[in-house]
């Protein structure tokens, strides 16, 4: 999950899987035992480098056709192609929160456009690009919004 999402004491965090609507009660809850945040991220809610964190569970999650564990890529593996964004953030500026689940493919975009385009929207660029994987489209197009941070 995001580092900025993980503020809290890991004794007040759940985590809920297996479930593409909120209001469904039939998910996995599984209390956090131990947050664990990239020893380099500088803290706050601002983009920042390393906003990365490792939750490690109190009890297992019980695999089944909607809990499944994600594949970690090898070392050194270059994004490339298109990525799936989900989350229940914003559908819009100044929308509401969904109780669907949000899909959206998004193009990589490569490290040179991503700079550029970080640097017209933040009065502060602090990524390193070779620390962090930029996607989506800046003019027009679906991507992520306020909430879908942390998925």
């Amino acid at each position: 999950t995001a580092a900025h999402c993980t503020q809290a004491q890991a004794s007040t965090m759940r985590v809920v899987a297996g479930i593409l609507l909120q209001s469904d009660t039939n998910g996995q809850v599984v209390n956090v035992a131990e947050v664990i945040n990239h020893p380099l991220y500088p803290g706050g809610s601002e983009v920042a480098p390393n906003d990365i964190s490792l939750l490690r569970l109190a009890a297992n999650l019980v695999y089944n056709a909607n809990v499944q564990p994600i594949k970690i890529p090898a070392a050194n593996v270059r994004a490339r192609g298109d990525v799936v964004l989900s989350g229940w953030g914003l559908t819009r500026t100044g929308g509401s929160i969904p109780n669907n689940l949000q899909f959206v493919n998004v193009p990589i975009v490569e490290q040179p456009e991503c700079r550029r385009q970080l640097d017209q929207f933040l009065a502060r660029n602090p990524l390193d690009n070779n620390l962090n994987i930029c996607s989506g489209i800046r003019n027009g197009g679906e991507s992520a919004c306020n909430g879908d941070s942390g998925g």
